[in-house]
């Protein structure tokens, strides 16, 4: 189960509405020196548009696996924002991940910005979906409009495919955003974790 991984060198969570063959992954860590990354999946859907019973289990694999303090966290574009809070601001080392990243993976990633009022306003829309009354909600207002840089997304999905990482939305598309989690000590793991997997994505 999950406690038993602690010993690997490097956490990484997979964490949204997909499938997961994390062979490719553990390979190109392995190559680049991380003895034994421990890859964990958490299959979530929210909010609950896609006529798929509430899945409990996914967010208890999620909260267990986000007390592993992981350096990285891979989401899917439809998950993330409601997740800001799990997120490291990438600010500071934005510099140093686009330094290591090649030509053709460079030019294939956006930043994703988010605010605290951009995170408040999803976490409304959750809770309003969970049955809370519109007066318990919080005033997304009293949040900061300064945004925070939360990730970097490969947007093509034959590149997220590369992978290992099969979309199970309706659309059958996401993309993948690739950020340091807000638990993460280790900075320079997170940013060897995150230029490693996205240049291979762009490798082939």
């Amino acid at each position: 189960g999950v406690a038993t991984n602690v010993r690997s060198d490097c956490t990484i969570v997979v964490f949204g509405h997909m499938r997961l063959d994390d062979t490719y992954m553990r390979e190109v860590l392995i190559a680049d020196g991380i003895k034994s990354p421990y890859i964990g999946m958490a299959d979530l859907v929210v909010p609950n548009d896609q006529d798929i019973p509430a899945q409990d289990y996914g967010n208890e694999t999620f909260n267990a696996m986000f007390y592993m303090d992981p350096d990285v966290m891979i989401s899917d574009k439809e998950s993330y924002c409601y997740y800001f809070s799990t997120f490291k601001d990438l600010g500071p080392l934005y510099d140093r991940i686009m330094d290591g990243l090649t030509d053709e993976a460079k030019a294939g990633v956006i930043p994703v910005y988010m605010t605290e009022q951009q995170a408040a306003d999803y976490n409304n829309r959750l809770m309003l979906e969970n049955g809370v009354l519109d007066a318990d909600l919080n005033d997304p207002s009293q949040f900061s409009d300064t945004p925070v840089l939360i990730g970097i997304e490969i947007v093509d999905e034959d590149i997220c495919a590369r992978l290992g990482i099969e979309a199970k939305w309706k659309s059958g598309k996401t993309s993948l955003v690739f950020g340091q989690c807000s638990n993460s000590k280790n900075d320079d793991q997170a940013v060897q974790v995150i230029t490693d997997l996205i240049n291979a994505a762009f490798a082939d």
